[in-house]
């Protein structure tokens, strides 16, 4: 069923022909007409208009055309296909064992359920959606707000744990150069006696060559030999130059040790429209 449209005389209304304030109206046709634009439109025999003053609109109510017999107007409404039917429908093999209803009760039916919902929308279920959206946006600016006081918490544990790595670093590193310090002093100490006592044999043999080519009997004769002393080696600096052992990075258990996120969930709560009225109710 096509309601006739309801017209304020503060709108604005024309004419096919574009013509303001047409004072005429098909009802059949549902267009506004002027004087001059009615008179052709009646002219058109194809079918039966109803050409009535614009005026009368806003309390008549006018029948839709059937789309299936273009010369007849719906009177009735099927109840079972839910759709206007006109007098010719009912007898025809679509329609036969249907339930006819009269249109205008259908009419009156549909407006009381139209003006239901209509209520229910503004009233209640329009409402609940905005809340809805309200509430969305709220957690949304929660996510936002945890999720960066998480990303400073792992950020703060990061640089904490990078700083104890460098103070345990720095402790290694100042040992290792302890050791090498410790180590090549003594080293050190033992290549000068070594230097010493290698420039002291070839002072000596050097004296012994000169001795033994001189032809004084007194001096060959009066030679003590004193290389026990050399043949003594100064003590040997054996090092025992430390390892570094670590453990192999075990990443579950570093993971564990550094900590990690809880579980999240994302949970829906899928109510349908009865259960919208429900919990209205």
């Amino acid at each position: 069923l096509i309601m006739a449209q309801d017209y304020n005389l503060q709108d604005v209304v024309r004419c096919k022909c574009e013509n303001l304030n047409p004072e005429l109206y098909c009802t059949l046709c549902q267009i506004n007409l002027c004087k001059t634009c009615a008179v052709e439109h009646l002219l058109d025999e194809s079918k039966l208009h109803m050409v009535i003053p614009i005026k009368q609109l806003r309390s008549t109510s006018h029948y839709p055309t059937c789309p299936t017999h273009s010369t007849k107007q719906c009177e009735l409404h099927c109840a079972i296909c839910d759709i206007p039917i006109c007098t010719q429908c009912v007898s025809s093999e679509e329609h036969s064992e249907h339930k006819a209803e009269d249109i205008m009760t259908t009419f009156q039916t549909k407006k009381e359920t139209l003006q239901s919902d209509i209520q229910e929308l503004d009233k209640s279920i329009i409402h609940k959606y905005q809340e809805m959206a309200k509430g969305t946006k709220i957690q949304k600016d929660r996510l936002n707000e945890k999720s960066q006081k998480l990303l400073k918490l792992i950020s703060k544990l990061a640089e904490d744990w990078h700083r104890e790595i460098d103070t345990i670093t720095q402790k290694e590193t100042t040992k290792v150069e302890v050791v090498r310090t410790n180590c090549m002093h003594a080293l050190d100490k033992q290549e000068f006696e070594i230097s010493v006592r290698i420039s002291k044999i070839w002072g000596h043999i050097a004296d012994l060559k000169k001795l033994l080519e001189s032809r004084d009997v007194y001096k060959i004769c009066s030679y003590k030999s004193n290389i026990a002393e050399l043949r003594r080696l100064p003590t040997k600096v054996i090092l025992n130059i430390p390892t570094f052992s670590s453990q192999k990075i075990n990443t579950e258990q570093l993971h564990e040790l550094f900590g990690a996120l809880s579980e999240y969930s994302i949970e829906k709560d899928n109510q349908t429209g009865d259960e919208l009225v429900a919990s209205n109710d």
